[in-house]
């Protein structure tokens, strides 16, 4: 039997920094945009987004750094 999605999100307040740890067989996001860092790693499976309007695919042990605004 697969996994069922899962995530937890938690908060740091001294260091002002959140963290969401996830598991997600197909979920997917609308088009938006962060104004702050986000720092993604992939564990396993892999991860694809849209930017510029070509696909790119996080493998296994990727490394995503992002800020858009």
């Amino acid at each position: 039997m697969p996994e069922k999605d899962r995530s937890s999100l938690r908060h740091h307040q001294g260091l002002n920094i959140s963290f969401l740890q996830a598991y997600q067989r197909e979920r997917g996001y609308p088009r938006h945009s962060h104004d702050y860092y986000v720092i993604a790693v992939v564990d396993s499976g892999l991860q694809s987004f849209l930017h510029g309007g070509t696909r790119y695919v996080t493998p296994v042990d990727g490394l995503i750094l992002d800020k858009v605004n």
